[in-house]
């Protein structure tokens, strides 16, 4: 399934709300939050490549997770990547 780069984002944002049990809004903030503090406040989620989801995932998002006491943290991270390099190509062709 091809995702543009929203799409991908609200896509990621509902693996992490179905994970978490959480609204999708409240997912899709945690992703932003992250992103936030992973690039500062300037970065915009149409410009996030399949490198800086994954720097994304593994840092920020992984620190996030920790502080809100999050469990599986790993599997849920997994379970994100799997659909980033199953989307990789789509992520890197907007990039061009």
């Amino acid at each position: 399934m091809k995702r543009s780069k929203t799409e991908m984002f609200r896509y990621l944002s509902n693996i992490l709300s179905e994970e978490l049990n959480l609204s999708p809004p409240a997912s899709a903030g945690l992703i932003r939050l992250a992103v936030k503090d992973q690039f500062g406040p300037f970065k915009p989620i149409e410009q996030l490549n399949f490198k800086d989801y994954k720097t994304i995932c593994n840092n920020a998002l992984k620190e996030r997770l920790i502080r809100i006491k999050v469990h599986n943290i790993d599997q849920i991270i997994n379970r994100i990547f799997v659909q980033l390099v199953q989307n990789q190509s789509l992520i890197i062709m907007e990039n061009v």
